[in-house]
């Protein structure tokens, strides 16, 4: 079994942060699995210092950094700043597959239009941000289909993987699951130490 010590989803600058940009624990992780800075719904004043707060954790991981769906990835806008969309961990006998879970989920042309915005958001969106974050938690999270595992099991055996790992659906607990062969975790938002 292998331990991990993962963040994600934690939206800092958006309306439904967890931690703020100058809580230390987000250091303390092996992993970050992307929303960690939500620049899809940053305050447009507050643009250029959630990117140079995102440069400065990039560099500080160095290859341990996903971005998320609210990364976004607008051309020329981060320059030469670049993270993998995966990692696998070479764990023997149970390859793991590390993911924010967009790509998988969504597919390449969703993914593309969506992290092609232009980063940063005024007070409607932000505050439309807020109330439907508000009401997805009340209900748990994003639905968990049937699909989506079939989506995450295939990616995973793309990249010869046992094990995949993923944030993104905001599930109020992390969630577990096996599907075609495949062991798939659905972690919750925040920090989470898991055994794989």
């Amino acid at each position: 079994m292998t331990k991990l010590y993962v963040a994600n989803d934690v939206h800092i600058y958006g309306p439904h942060q967890l931690i703020s940009d100058d809580d230390l624990s987000i250091e303390h992780c092996q992993y970050l699995l992307g929303d960690i800075i939500d620049m899809a719904n940053v305050k447009k004043k507050d643009v250029k210092k959630a990117k140079q707060f995102m440069e400065r954790i990039i560099a500080m991981y160095n290859g341990a950094y996903i971005m998320g769906n609210h990364e976004l990835w607008k051309k020329d806008f981060y320059h030469d700043i670049r993270t993998p969309d995966h990692i696998v961990i070479k764990d023997p006998g149970n390859p793991i597959l590390l993911c924010h879970g967009h790509v998988p989920l969504w597919g390449k042309e969703k993914t593309d239009k969506w992290m092609g915005k232009t980063p940063g958001a005024g007070f409607f969106k932000r505050t439309f941000s807020k109330f439907f974050n508000c009401w997805r938690d009340t209900f748990g999270g994003f639905k968990i289909t049937d699909k989506d595992l079939d989506k995450l099991a295939k990616y995973a055996k793309e990249k010869e993987c046992k094990t995949i790992v993923i944030g993104h659906k905001h599930p109020l607990e992390t969630k577990y699951y096996r599907k075609k062969g495949i062991k798939i975790i659905i972690l919750k938002r925040g920090f989470n130490e898991i055994e794989v």
